[in-house]
């Protein structure tokens, strides 16, 4: 599935603004037997991913749901590796 991703344009799950249904979303990473769930973005999006998480945890699903901030640090000018936050380390 990831030998020729980077000829697609795009995200492979999908992307929005808001408003996925989470349980769609674990079955669609069950359906595809993800190991690893990257989330880009700010608060929201790391509050998704957390929910993400605790529902593949109540189903079985074994998946890492890592945060990573859309942005840089506004009081540093590196990529805030300290600020990232991994949901799940221990599928």
């Amino acid at each position: 599935m990831v030998e020729t991703i980077h000829l697609d344009g795009g995200s492979v799950l999908g992307s929005s603004r808001g408003g996925s249904v989470t349980s769609e979303i674990v079955d669609g990473i069950a359906e595809m037997d993800l190991d690893f769930l990257f989330v880009i973005g700010g608060n929201g999006s790391h509050a998704g991913a957390l929910a993400i998480d605790n529902l593949c945890k109540e189903r079985g699903v074994c998946c890492a749901v890592m945060g990573v901030p859309k942005a840089r640090s506004y009081d540093s000018h590196r990529f805030p590796y300290d600020r990232v936050r991994v949901v799940n380390a221990d599928p």
